[in-house]
């Protein structure tokens, strides 16, 4: 009885210290205070007119302070209108059996509190298995309070379905592309909201428990940007928070921590999307990549055009005037959300891009339902143009050549294939002997690349200086190790460490990459934040990355809180000695070599390192180990050489063709006798190498035509 009281006066004094005001503001003072009042959470927006905001006593008196026009807002009482939780599974399930021929649901996990993530497929062929068609993907209630994205969701799905039997457009869309829907990608964070009484009403985040804290905002919990930009990475403190107490916008402990993050990643890396939407509330406007920078994005003309198709579907609640589209960031920048990474990660990690748009519905979070027949019926055109766009998008944007596989042909010859090769216009070889890991005691600069953060020698460990990330206010410092690292059984990641953060705002990660794009937490159970200023020596376990080359990084983030020195690293292990890696061939524009291979000479290590006109040197590939002969081997090209080669066995009686190509083709062979008589004329398809027997043919001179794409190569054979 006592625990009982004393949680009530807990959950009282803490709604009498921190109470939330809902307030509107120009769009001109918002520019004036965003960078000042931290972790705004913006409820909703029209651009270049108002923001609203959800605000603690502190931020409303920070404004006051500031001289900041508010106008008070209120908070929406329509939680009896909507359907509950379990009355949209209940629709789930009767859609799914009203239309069985062309549906099918999907459970991809279960939340914290047990609840199914469940989505619909929707095909007019085989709603049950996606087989590699163009796809569209609609996703709505990211964020707990936006209740009406989830009829909206529902509202597409079952106009679409109910369209398949009487509208061939709609069937012809049906039978050729795959459509998801996944209408409720936070369901417990809508039961605290919507269906709990005594929850609130703006509440944002899912409700997973941790230490006392509940919740993630589930669209701040992605991995990034994936575009080798710091200002891209999840956790950039723009637009977030790293503290796990704060209510709305909290971050997440480490990127797509959440089983809810994960199941939409899952749908990425399972379909080929070619539009994904993502629903919130609430401005009437269509955004899109990048939300964390102001810059374009490499396929922007492509992104705008379609953008500007589906919105201009799309009407406001005047009925007349369309959706406004424009760059997420010109709102206001964040990091961490589903658009940035869908585009960032589809691109650079996958090597299909998916394009992302978030869709922001209404002029409110929970307007009356009596409202929302007449809304839909105005943004579903645009949603279904987004899906008939899927056809249009499919082989226009623009696609980077990624990690390169290396193999053998033979034993002179090395190949390599990959993402994309094709839209690589030159490769760049590198050779290393052995890679050699050392503990860098020295703190060489050489082994490094710094973003705000250099060699400082106020503080070290065991040498005369150390590595120091700059406590820079509301930004990420850098210090990554310039070469890969390959790891060997029983590795470990160790340092010596101290640092003096502000607790829970200010972060030192130790993070690892297999392509230098997408970085996630070595180790995601540990938080160097706070203040532990001796130094100490930390080992961190590399077994899930044994027989990989990694690259390896430590990123602060800076929130903007009083802290003092920040960090400081020494003796880092292990750490490639780059003295040892050079460039063995550079414009090399096909995908075979011929060397010179010794198999009794000393290990050498060779790279492929692929170019792109539009995005420069993209992902490396992993090592592959060879014995060359020779301190200085000799390359071959092979744009400049024959296409083919023919080698006959005599003993065998077999005829051996190499391809210097990685393309499957057609190659026809052809043996002529003296007189002429052709007896053997046969065409076969191969890659790389082929072979013919020719142990029918009897003593003699013949002569050999093999005809291939480019080229075509003649000889003679003797049998005996």
């Amino acid at each position: 009885m006592k625990k009982s009281i004393l949680l009530s006066f807990i959950v009282i004094f803490c709604l009498i210290l921190f109470p939330r005001e809902i307030v509107k503001i120009s769009y001109d003072d918002f520019l004036r205070i965003k960078d000042s009042v931290r972790d705004l959470d913006i409820v909703g927006y029209q651009k270049e007119n108002f923001v609203e905001l959800n605000l603690s006593l502190y931020q409303a008196s920070e404004m006051k302070r500031m001289g900041i026009d508010m106008q008070s807002s209120t908070k929406s009482d329509s939680k009896g209108e909507y359907l509950t939780l379990e009355e949209y599974y209940h629709l789930l399930d009767s859609l799914a059996l009203k239309y069985d021929s062309i549906c099918s649901l999907e459970t991809l996990g279960f939340t914290y509190n047990n609840r199914p993530l469940v989505i619909m497929k929707i095909n007019g062929v085989n709603p049950d298995e996606y087989q590699g068609q163009n796809a569209f993907l609609l996703m709505a209630e990211h964020h707990a309070r936006e209740w009406q994205t989830i009829p909206l969701a529902f509202f597409f799905a079952e106009s679409l379905m109910a369209s398949f039997e009487s509208d061939s457009a709609v069937a012809g869309l049906l039978n050729s592309n795959f459509i998801v829907v996944y209408p409720m990608v936070n369901p417990d964070g809508y039961h605290y909201s919507h269906d709990d009484f005594s929850g609130d009403n703006y509440w944002r985040k899912n409700r997973a428990y941790r230490v006392g804290n509940y919740g993630v905002d589930l669209n701040r919990n992605y991995d990034g940007g994936c575009n080798r930009n710091i200002s891209s990475d999840w956790g950039y403190p723009s637009g977030i928070s790293l503290n796990p107490t704060d209510e709305y916008l909290y971050a997440g402990p480490y990127p797509a921590s959440e089983v809810e993050t994960k199941s939409v990643k899952k749908l990425i890396t399972d379909y080929d999307f070619n539009i994904s939407i993502s629903v919130h509330s609430y401005a009437q406007a269509l955004i899109y990549p990048w939300g964390s920078l102001y810059s374009s994005t490499e396929d922007d003309s492509l992104i705008i055009s379609v953008a500007e198709k589906i919105a201009g579907g799309m009407r406001t609640n005047d009925g007349v005037t369309t959706y406004d589209y424009y760059r997420s960031a010109e709102m206001y920048p964040t990091t961490g959300d589903s658009d940035d990474w869908i585009y960032g990660w589809t691109k650079r990690v996958k090597g299909k891009t998916t394009i992302p748009y978030t869709l922001e519905v209404d002029v409110s979070f929970q307007p009356s339902t009596a409202t929302l027949d007449s809304l839909y019926r105005r943004l579903y055109p645009g949603l279904l143009k987004a899906a008939f766009l899927c056809d249009s998008v499919e082989g226009n944007a623009k696609e980077m050549p990624l990690k390169p596989e290396l193999s053998m042909s033979g034993d002179d010859s090395l190949f390599w294939t990959g993402v994309n090769k094709e839209n690589a216009d030159y490769y760049t070889i590198y050779i290393e002997d052995a890679p050699q890991s050392v503990t860098d005691f020295y703190n060489d600069t050489s082994k490094y690349d710094f973003t705000y953060a250099s060699v400082d020698s106020t503080e070290y460990y065991s040498s005369f200086a150390s590595l120091h990330p700059w406590n820079v206010s509301a930004s990420a410092s850098v210090v990554k190790l310039r070469e890969r690292i390959r790891v060997k059984e029983n590795d470990s990641l160790t340092f010596y460490m101290k640092y003096d953060l502000s607790s829970n705002n200010d972060f030192l990660f130790p993070e690892i990459s297999e392509d230098d794009n997408l970085y996630k937490p070595i180790d995601t159970l540990a938080r160097y934040t706070g203040t532990d200023a001796t130094w100490k020596r930390y080992a961190i376990n590399l077994d899930d990355w044994v027989g990989k080359d990694v690259y390896i990084r430590f990123r602060a983030l800076f929130s903007g809180y009083p802290s003092s020195f920040g960090v400081y690293i020494d003796n880092v292990d292990p750490v490639t000695d780059s003295t040892f890696t050079s460039e063995f061939a550079s414009g090399v524009t096909d995908t075979f070599i011929e060397l010179t291979f010794d198999p009794y000479a000393s290990d050498n290590y060779l790279s492929v390192l692929p170019h792109a006109p539009l995005f420069g040197n993209t992902v490396n590939s992993k090592r592959f180990m060879v014995g060359i002969a020779g301190l200085y081997p000799s390359i071959k090209d092979t744009t400049k050489l024959d296409e083919m080669k023919i080698y006959f066995d005599a003993k065998a009686k077999i005829l051996n063709l190499k391809i210097f190509s990685n393309d499957e083709q057609e190659i026809k062979f052809k043996v002529v006798r003296a007189d002429g008589a052709i007896l053997l004329c046969r065409t076969i398809t191969a890659q790389r190498e082929a072979s013919v027997d020719v142990s029918f043919l009897k003593s003699g001179k013949y002569f050999v035509t093999a005809d291939g794409k480019k080229t075509t190569k003649s000889g003679f054979m003797l049998i005996k």
